[in-house]
């Protein structure tokens, strides 16, 4: 028995002793091949002249994976007049292996300091991340640290992705004197899941979800055009995207056409919501997609009103001479909406959409042709201007025509 016990640890000891070997042995390649991938996706995200630099790389993990600790980290991209900074002067970028180089994960720093500069005039933010560090999770059909420097590293990871995944618990983005900019108190998760069936063929499935954002400031104190009468009825949202698709391929791995089935896009905004699923294909022999949507708009008439706002918005800021906006009467969208809906609930604030096109044919919008409701747009404008109140006339000369736009022309009706 005492022999068998002495066997059985000396057996332990010598496979501890080999697994350490090969984790010291790796190890250094390892950190190496990291500190090499990290920058080499910065450059190609970048697309511009975007570098990598830390202060120093410490090596971990021991015994079931490798984790590489840059501190100090800091991405730089310049070109186009432009140069964009982003930094952590306390915290370290994190990136993790396991022992055969197919999963990775990425902890970001909880605080992030951006710097750009545009035509020499400089705005710094931070962003600060609440609660938990965000992670970037990749898991991969192959070992992404032996690819070679002539291959394209992100052709290379969507091509073998497996899954990946980004979470935070919520975040904000703020400029220097503090004032909030975008900030998410809820936080965000976006999963992607892949794989390859046995024709070739590439099955995704998309998973997104955006918590309780809110950028109503930014759009004010960044956005002369648009003002808090414009931005309060969008802010903050609540968002989900939940659909997948298969990339049909042929004999020489080309894709031929794309199926979307939505199970979900759900958008509920401060004044409005949305709801969208259906199935849709596109390829190559027809230009325009193909098959079912549902839209369900619940409180249809402020999202009318919000996008209006900010059109008559963008229109009087460009000075073109074409148009003079005068209100949001000529064409009466809600009233074509309220013509062309299949459902109409709570009290007729809400409707439902229901748009289909067979392959080689025509859109329907309900039970109208898109001609149909070409039509009614027409008659509704031509009636709008005939009672007086047309919002848009063309205008001879150059001078400038557009009016300001005043807190009331965007006030919710």
């Amino acid at each position: 028995m005492k022999k068998k016990i002495l066997a059985v640890v000396v057996l332990a000891g010598l496979v501890i002793g080999s697994h350490a070997a090969f984790w010291i042995y790796e190890s250094g390649k390892i950190k190496t091949s990291i500190e090499q991938l990290a920058g080499r996706i910065s450059k190609e995200i970048g697309k511009k002249n975007t570098e990598l630099l830390f202060s120093k790389s410490e090596l971990s993990g021991y015994p079931f994976h490798f984790a590489v600790k840059l501190s100090q980290p800091k991405i730089t991209s310049t070109g186009g007049g432009e140069k964009l900074e982003l930094f952590s002067a306390d915290e370290q970028l994190i990136i993790t292996t396991n022992l055969t180089g197919g999963h990775y994960k990425v902890q970001l720093p909880s605080h992030i300091d951006i710097k750009q500069t545009v035509n020499e005039k400089e705005q710094s933010y931070k962003l600060e991340f609440t609660n938990t560090r965000p992670q970037i999770d990749l898991k991969l059909g192959g070992n992404i640290l032996t690819v070679g420097e002539n291959i394209d590293i992100m052709q290379y990871i969507n091509d073998n992705m497996k899954e990946t995944s980004y979470i935070d618990s919520g975040y904000v983005l703020s400029n220097v004197d503090g004032g909030a900019k975008i900030s998410s108190s809820g936080g965000d998760f976006v999963k992607i899941v892949q794989s390859k069936n046995m024709q070739n063929n590439i099955e995704t499935a998309y998973n997104i979800k955006v918590d309780n954002l809110d950028a109503a400031q930014f759009f004010v104190d960044g956005n002369k055009t648009v003002d808090q009468q414009a931005a309060s009825g969008l802010w903050p949202i609540i968002a989900s995207v939940d659909l997948s698709s298969i990339d049909m391929r042929d004999e020489g791995g080309r894709s031929k056409s794309i199926d979307f089935v939505v199970r979900g896009v759900d958008l509920s905004a401060a004044s409005f919501g949305v709801r969208i699923n259906g199935d849709i294909k596109a390829n190559g022999e027809d230009i325009f997609p193909f098959g079912n949507l549902s839209i369900k708009l619940s409180n249809y008439q402020n999202l009318v009103d919000y996008f209006s706002g900010m059109v008559r918005h963008a229109l009087a800021e460009t000075k073109i001479p074409f148009f003079n906006i005068q209100s949001d009467k000529s064409i009466d969208f809600k009233k074509v909406m309220s013509e062309v809906a299949s459902e109409k609930s709570n009290e007729d604030k809400d409707i439902l959409l229901e748009l289909r096109r067979e392959k080689g044919k025509s859109l329907f919008i309900g039970q109208k042709g898109l001609m149909e409701v070409i039509d009614l747009l027409k008659s509704s404008a031509s009636n709008a201007e005939q009672k007086g109140d047309a919002s848009a006339s063309v205008q001879q000369g150059t001078k400038n025509i557009a009016p300001e736009i005043t807190p009331e022309l965007l006030k919710t009706k």
